[in-house]
């Protein structure tokens, strides 16, 4: 019996060890071709300018943590989002590099998400970043009050959630977009807003701080998130151009779009906050570059 048992054992290790070899085998091989694709230029300058995104953010709140700076609340949620953004641009980098499409698809909206916000909390006042951070805590209580969390840790995110409900009103009723109609409706000095991200896209697009594609590219990659029903024939039609060798047609305007985002998420921090920096010049030659053949990639997607 005991022989048996280790018998089995051993199977099935041996069966493990042959579907992780053959998936590792797989991604090794989409790596190689990856990076000899017609999409390898586009994500070498991808790659230089989120570690100057990266490095710029970082040596930022580096220098307001030395000079013993108090970081007032929004340029704390700026950077908060910031560095939310940048493991979300890790792992749409990581996807793309091992060709695991719809996730990368997947990872671009909840970027586009975040760099909605971004913009919309940078071109407000401090209450809009104050709003927006209140009812952050609130949603991270809300998503993780089951978890095996300490009894002091909840404690904290009970009281967070009492200071939250007092201040804006909400009588035990909460949502999470609510901040946004509260925030709109400080904004606009109207009291009609909605509370969807939508409604912040609209009030940005009138005062011009954002693209028009912006909302229609967040919600084509919305369809891989909720599995809409033109997600599958879109990944068969991009699986049937990646073996043909045509990397370019699946991920160009992805990497386009990222780009974007994290070129104007800097350059609109730059100017905002008239901040001097000698990198400006070198990242817009590049995004120069990658914005040449953006409009033919589009075309052909």
């Amino acid at each position: 019996m005991l022989s048996q048992i280790k018998e089995g054992k051993a199977k099935q290790v041996k069966e493990d060890n042959f579907r992780m070899s053959g998936y590792i085998e797989s991604i090794n091989n989409s790596i190689v071709k990856i990076n000899k694709s017609d999409v390898s230029n586009i994500l070498n300058l991808t790659l230089i300018n989120y570690e100057e995104y990266l490095n710029f953010f970082v040596s930022i709140q580096e220098k307001k943590a030395n000079d013993g700076q108090a970081i007032d609340s929004k340029i704390n949620t700026l950077n908060s989002l910031n560095m939310h953004s940048t493991f979300l641009i890790d792992g749409f980098l990581k996807n793309v590099i091992i060709n695991s499409y719809s996730s990368t698809k997947i990872i671009l909206r909840s970027i586009i998400e975040l760099y909605i916000k971004y913009k919309f909390i940078l071109q407000s006042d401090t209450f809009v970043a104050k709003v927006y951070s209140d009812f952050s805590k609130v949603t991270l209580m809300k998503q993780n009050y089951d978890l095996d969390l300490s009894v002091e840790t909840k404690k904290l995110l009970d009281q967070a959630y009492e200071v939250v409900n007092k201040i804006y009103n909400l009588n035990g009723k909460f949502n999470d977009d609510m901040w946004i109609k509260i925030s709109l409706d400080h904004v606009t000095k109207k009291t009609n807003n909605k509370k969807s991200l939508q409604a912040i896209v609209e009030y940005l697009e009138e005062k011009k701080c954002i693209q028009k594609w912006t909302y229609k590219s967040y919600k084509i990659n919305c369809d891989f998130n909720h599995i809409g029903a033109n997600s599958l024939d879109e990944l068969q039609y991009i699986d049937l151009k990646i073996e043909e060798g045509k990397f370019k047609e699946a991920y160009y305007v992805m990497l386009a779009s990222l780009n974007y985002i994290i070129w104007d998420i800097y350059k609109s921090y730059v100017e905002f906050y008239k901040i001097n920096d000698v990198n400006i010049k070198p990242f817009k030659l590049r995004m120069d570059q990658i914005m040449e053949g953006y409009e033919n990639a589009e075309k052909n997607n």
